[in-house]
């Protein structure tokens, strides 16, 4: 059976338990969702905020490249990088190789994307 959550250490926005309990992993049962289609492809993120594209999709997993010399950051309209402030703009960080896990979503167009370096990028799997 195939879970959304793979046993990673949950992110903060995943942890829903308090102290002294375990955590709890939200999953997807993706198992029970019917697709038509597998998708794939590869995303440049620049030093400047940028749209992903429209790509229409039920689940997608984004993954920043191996061979990418800084992180990338993801967030929504106007994502920037860390820069010591307090903030909410500040994007997801991901080092190279690192990835997402499965994240439900109609459209990658809702996430933007920024490089701490020119040429770095990112690769996705989706599936409608």
């Amino acid at each position: 059976m195939l879970w959304a959550g793979d046993g990673k250490q949950p992110t903060a926005r995943q942890w829903r338990g308090t102290m002294g309990q375990s955590p709890t992993y939200p999953s997807i049962n993706v198992e029970t969702i019917p697709y038509s289609a597998v998708l794939t492809g590869e995303i440049a993120c620049g030093t400047v905020a940028a749209q992903l594209p429209s790509v229409a999709c039920r689940l997608v997993r984004l993954s920043a490249r191996a061979n990418n010399a800084g992180a990338v950051y993801l967030g929504g309209p106007g994502v920037t990088r860390p820069d010591g402030a307090t903030d909410t703009t500040t994007g997801f960080e991901l080092l190279a190789g690192d990835d997402t896990g499965w994240l439900p979503v109609d459209s990658l167009a809702v996430f933007w994307c920024i490089g701490v370096l020119a040429g770095s990028g990112l690769t996705y799997l989706a599936v409608r």
